[in-house]
């Protein structure tokens, strides 16, 4: 099970200095980003059943404490790192934790997604873990994914269970099966 903020995209919401698609580099030499940025929370990826396709998922160890690191996807590589590993390459955008623009270190390539439908083509993504988040970037992953054995439907009613003994006022909008 994981969790993420925003599952599908209605629009884009891009986070970084870049204008119009395209690093922007600055004199110090630091990279700059523009992406669609999303929080994440727990086995995300494997309950989507989205490829890592380089590099390693986020742990225990990616937490508050740690330097920032981030998982890209395969159009975010071949946008800023093209015929290049994106595994291990820094660059900046927001800083979640106010520490002075503290870079990113991507520490896995995930394949593309196609939040926005099948018909558009996968906008470039940066992947955060919650756990280097804190409250006032808004850190909320609304999107709940279970990945289940068999059929989703006897352990929809379990599931929504659980949710309101979290949390008695916690909105349940639908259940998706995919």
């Amino acid at each position: 099970a994981g969790a993420i903020s925003g599952l599908f995209e209605e629009g884009a919401t891009y986070g970084g200095a870049a204008t119009q698609g395209d690093p922007q580099q600055r004199t110090d030499g630091r990279l700059r980003v523009w992406a669609n940025w999303k929080s994440i929370r727990g086995d995300y990826f494997q309950a989507v059943g989205i490829t890592l396709l380089r590099g390693r998922y986020f742990n225990e160890q990616d937490n508050a404490s740690a330097p920032l690191v981030a998982i890209v996807d395969e159009s975010m590589a071949r946008r800023y790192w093209p015929g290049q590993s994106a595994v291990g390459k820094q660059f900046r955008g927001h800083d979640p934790r106010g520490r002075n623009d503290d870079p990113l270190t991507v520490v896995g390539v995930v394949r593309d997604t196609r939040t926005r439908g099948r018909e558009a083509e996968p906008l470039p993504h940066v992947f955060q873990p919650v756990a280097q988040l804190n409250a006032r970037d808004n850190p909320a992953t609304p999107d709940l994914v279970v990945r289940t054995v068999g059929n989703p439907e006897h352990l929809a009613t379990t599931i929504r269970d659980v949710l309101r003994s979290l949390d008695r006022s916690a909105i349940i909008v639908e259940t998706i099966e995919m």
